[in-house]
């Protein structure tokens, strides 16, 4: 059956409960609340071995990385935790100096093996870094600056500089400086003598500066050497999320109140809460958002909020739940709710990895 618009033109029953459906839709996010969820890392195999050596790294152009290294795996800490125990720079010199490994050059996994067994060792760490240097890049980039500009008179007759009358087309000296870093880890197992890490870590950082026409200013742009140190840092962070389970913020959407709540008593309740919410008192605005709850049924902002209640509670069973149930409720499709499905059901699939990772 098709019905007719006061326009004349026809339309379908369906057609008509979509565009209901837009006009009803979800409410957008009015607030977001901060949460640190623990990722697994992203190698098992380097998670299981704990007590470590990190052997010298080849260097590249007086560029090492070997203190960057142990002092990273020492400092790790998950659930208040020294996650790696590392052997002390010392004892492991020592030992180099009393084999003369140093003068053998580069060790085979057999002699890395034997050392990291001496030491007490269940793994090894050793690599070395393949890239390391920064360059800069002349470029000239397209400017308007004014040829000529507008003179108008004050009501007491005094002339003065207005708008631009007319625009000169111009380029302005700029200089990119691009450093990258790389370097390639390996973790020796000392039980079987093999590699059972290896992959490659690289950085990039960049900086820029323009010498301007026409005044000739330019902005400062890094050094390169800091440069180099920056992207030094981004590869090691990738390392660091290769090997150990992380601490990472996230920002959940809240949503605001919608127009499925019946009470205008209720609607003023959940707006209190979302106060509470946006000033980090999540507490409280769960603890408002279920007594709402017991009396509204019918709003997926509502439910959806309480599955965040229930995410943040790491309890992804009850906040999958509860986001299904909001998504069920909904005309149309809503990013908040789609992304809360998407980020819990992701999550549970890493909760087995990170247990297992978690382990002594």
């Amino acid at each position: 059956m098709m019905v007719q618009t006061l326009k004349g033109r026809l339309i379908s029953p369906l057609l008509m409960l979509a565009v209901a459906g837009v006009m009803v839709g979800c409410a957008a996010p009015v607030s977001q609340v901060g949460v640190s969820v623990l990722e697994p890392a992203k190698s098992s195999e380097a998670t299981r071995i704990r007590r470590v050596a990190v052997m010298q790294f080849e260097a590249k152009d007086r560029v090492d990385v070997t203190g960057d290294i142990e002092t990273m795996l020492a400092s790790i800490v998950v659930d208040e935790r020294r996650y790696f125990e590392v052997v002390e720079r010392r004892q492991l010199n020592a030992l180099v100096a009393e084999l003369r490994l140093g003068e053998r050059g580069v060790l085979d996994n057999s002699t890395v093996s034997k050392v990291g067994k001496m030491l007490g060792a269940n793994g090894v760490y050793l690599g070395k870094v393949t890239s390391a240097a920064w360059s800069d890049q002349r470029s000239n980039e397209p400017r308007s600056i004014c040829a000529q500009r507008e003179i108008k008179r004050d009501k007491k007759g005094k002339s003065y500089e207005a708008g631009c009358a007319r625009w000169r087309e111009t380029a302005a000296s700029c200089v990119t400086r691009t450093a990258s870093f790389e370097f390639l880890p390996k973790l020796v197992s000392i039980e079987t003598g093999t590699i059972v890490y290896s992959r490659a870590h690289s950085g990039e950082a960049t900086s820029k500066s323009c010498r301007e026409p026409g005044t000739g200013a330019s902005a400062p742009i890094t050094g390169g050497e800091q440069l180099l140190l920056n992207a030094k840092m981004v590869a090691m962070e990738s390392f660091r999320r290769d090997v150990a389970p992380v601490a990472t913020a996230r920002a959940i959407d809240v949503l605001g109140p919608g127009d499925r709540i019946g009470s205008s008593l209720m609607k003023e309740r959940f707006s209190i809460a979302l106060a509470f919410a946006k000033e980090g008192r999540l507490d409280r605005a769960c603890e408002m958002w279920r007594e709402i709850a017991t009396s509204e049924q019918n709003s997926p902002e509502l439910i959806y909020n309480l599955g965040v209640c229930a995410e943040v509670a790491a309890d992804l069973e009850g906040a999958k739940a509860l986001y299904t149930r909001a998504d069920r409720l909904l005309m149309q499709p809503n990013k908040s709710i789609s992304a809360a499905l998407s980020r819990v059901q992701s999550d549970q699939a890493s909760r087995a990895k990170l247990k297992t990772q978690l382990q002594r």
